[in-house]
């Protein structure tokens, strides 16, 4: 079996996994020092799904959560790894709530302890199913692992950790074709795929001819970009920077899929919700269990680089992709900022970027 063959398998083996969850449907994980794993979405678990899952497993139920959702419960005691939670002694509306699932505070948080990395790995698939960063997890015998297997998809530890590199090295340009648009007219639009996602990049004028071209990072916002959200500032400087790239001869903007920096559409609108309630930004992916920012940036260079571009002028008002393409071997020679003018419904999460998220506003 060659390379490629070998990294699809585990691609394949972890998007099957990722789909499972989404389904409701147990995926036995494996890992290192024959440790087997059965586990299953909180998020898409009820009394019944839970009763069955009960019968099947071997072991006490346990729950596993992320360090920043664990986090959040201890109040701000710090976890370098996902945390298991002794979830046998309460119901399933309290696991609901320690999840992050429901806006309900836990009055007496069970006995929590960092989870070993096999465990830990876990919670990096749920994050690339975009489910909620919250699992049910039972250890099984090996010796029942084959027939778990009969019947639900097996995902191992290494593939999982490997995801993201993996699916970088796979990513494919399948097509490009002329587009003409309202912010700048004539443009070319190149499409990338992988494994799972597509992600475009929407060429403005000539920037080959440029020692750094324009280029802007901008992942997709169904809620702005397309429904004209005014919760964001994503739409304006989704054609701003199309129209600012016109204006100054030419440039890049990659549109990539990563809803809700990161989080995925679902989980992002979870958030709108608790933001609803008095949240910020922040504190509401934090309070579901994220990061307050889950992009990675080998995605973005690694685009950059099947198009040419090494040395870039970058449009952000975000030092993070600066110093994230930097990592990649993209050399930003410059930072040119794209402020939108704040109104009365986004006045205050274009502030939590500034105050909480670091963005800068100077050129």
């Amino acid at each position: 079996m060659s390379d490629n063959e070998i990294i699809t398998n585990n691609l394949l083996e972890v998007e099957n996994a990722a789909s499972a969850l989404r389904a409701s449907v147990p995926v036995v994980s494996y890992g290192e020092e024959s440790s087997f794993y059965l586990i299953h979405a909180v998020e898409n678990c009820d009394k019944e799904s839970l009763e069955r899952f009960d019968k099947i497993s071997e072991a006490p139920i346990s729950l596993v959560i992320s360090a920043k959702r664990a986090e959040i419960l201890s109040a701000n005691k710090k976890f370098k790894n996902a945390v298991l939670v002794n979830s046998d002694k309460i119901n399933l509306r309290e696991i609901y709530s320690l999840a992050g699932l429901s806006g309900e505070i836990i009055k007496n948080i069970p006995v929590m302890k960092e989870a070993d990395k096999n465990i830990a790995a876990t919670i990096i698939l749920a994050k690339i199913a975009e489910i909620l960063p919250a699992l049910f997890i039972s250890s099984i015998t090996k010796k029942a692992v084959e027939e778990l297997c009969k019947k639900y998809v097996k995902v191992s530890v290494s593939s999982i950790k490997s995801y993201e590199k993996d699916s970088v090295q796979m990513l494919r340009e399948v097509c490009s074709a002329p587009l003409k648009l309202a912010a700048c007219g004539d443009a070319e639009i190149k499409v990338f795929q992988s494994v799972g996602k597509e992600h475009y990049a929407i060429i403005v004028g000539n920037p080959e001819t440029q020692d750094s071209p324009m280029v802007r990072i901008h992942s997709s916002c169904f809620t702005g970009d397309l429904l004209g959200s005014l919760k964001c500032d994503c739409r304006e400087q989704l054609h701003g920077a199309l129209e600012y790239m016109k204006k100054n001869g030419g440039g890049v903007l990659l549109y990539l899929m990563q809803e809700g920096r990161g989080i995925g559409l679902v989980n992002k609108l979870r958030a709108y919700k608790l933001q609803s309630d008095g949240m910020d930004t922040v504190e509401a992916n934090e309070f579901l269990g994220f990061e307050d920012d889950e992009r990675p940036y080998l995605l973005a260079a690694e685009i950059m680089k099947r198009i040419g571009l090494k040395k870039i002028k970058l449009i952000t008002n975000n030092p993070r992709k600066m110093k994230g393409l930097a990592d990649y071997g993209i050399k930003v020679t410059k930072r040119v900022s794209l402020i939108i003018e704040p109104h009365e419904h986004n006045d205050s999460y274009l502030e939590t970027k500034f105050t909480r998220l670091g963005h800068l506003s100077e050129k």
